[in-house]
Parts: C-alpha cells; structure tokens; sequence
C-alpha cells in the first residue's frame, strides 16, 4: 500500500510515512489488499476502490477491520458441520456477521448526521446479534477452536466499538442541535 500525503495516524505512531509516496509496511495488513487509501490532510482521506471519503484514518482502519471480520466469518461458518442444529445457527451467523461490514459502509456514506447514527445503530445490533450466535455455538458445543475463540473476541471488541461510537455521535448530536 503507498500512501500519499501528511500521514493521518500522527506523529506518535510507528512506522509511518516521512515522505509522500512512501510505503507504509506497518498499516498495510490493516487495508484491504485492493484498495488504497489516499490522505489529503492530516484528517481527510478517500478509498481509491469505491470512492469513498473518510474523516480519518480510524474510519478507514476500522473499515477495513470489519471487512476482514465479515470474511473470516463466512470461512468460519463453511467450516461448521452441516447436521440441522448447527446448520440453523449457521444460517443465521452467516447473514449477520457480514451485514456488520455492509452496514458500516453504509453508514460511512450517510447523507447526514441523523442517518449516520440511525445506520451506526444498525452496525450495533448486527454485532450484537453475531456476538450472541458466536456464543450459542460456543455454548452448545456445536463449534470449538482457536478461530471461535478470536472471532468471539473480535465481535466483542466490535460491538464495544460501535456502542461507544454511537453513544458518542448522538451526544454530540444532541449536544450541537439542542
């Protein structure tokens, strides 16, 4: 991944770009592999790929971040034996997990405040909701492994995330329109 522009992750951060177009090793696990991420300003970003401004590099992180959970949950779900329990919650992963990534692309695209935060809510309950099927598995011994163990925790950190992220986009909100 090259990136170019001042550098967005600031100037405490490891390996970092010092000159525009340089390379940067540290971050390039955390992009998806067919898009780059262009930095303007030290605050302002776009996905080359889909076109998409970013206010930060976090929204662009975390972007990607979900993006990689959606697909290691679908590689996980085809994993999973086929017998009708475990194939119900299944099911039922496989359509939440990923709607996590979709959702959040989608509220990076809202056309307002108001509809950022009410599609960020939606992140929250997909999160929840794959956080609670993760769990079912994990507890009805239908699943078990190394792989459960980091997408559990991942869909924690997730939810934990966007609660807060939603928590504060509707005080400040609340806080510039009231």
């Amino acid at each position: 991944m090259r990136i170019w522009g001042r550098s967005a992750f600031g100037a405490a951060g490891r390996n970092l770009p010092q000159r525009v177009g340089e390379s940067v090793a540290g971050i390039a696990s955390l992009m998806p592999r067919s898009s780059e991420i262009r930095l303007f300003s030290s605050w302002n970003a776009i996905c080359t790929r889909c076109g998409t401004a970013m206010k930060n590099s976090f929204a662009a992180q975390l972007r990607a971040r979900v993006k990689r959970f959606a697909i290691r949950i679908l590689k996980f779900v085809r994993t999973l034996s086929r017998d009708p329990a475990t194939a119900e919650v299944a099911g039922q992963l496989a359509r939440c997990g990923p709607s996590v990534s979709a959702n959040y692309h989608a509220a990076c695209r809202g056309r307002s405040r108001a509809e950022f935060i009410a599609k960020l809510g939606l992140v929250l309950e997909e999160a929840d909701e794959t956080e609670h099927w993760l769990d079912v598995l994990k507890d009805g011994g239908l699943a078990s492994g190394a792989e459960l163990t980091w997408l559990r925790g991942e869909a924690a950190e997730l939810r934990a995330i966007f609660f807060a992220s939603v928590d504060t986009a509707r005080t400040n909100y609340y806080r510039d329109n009231h």
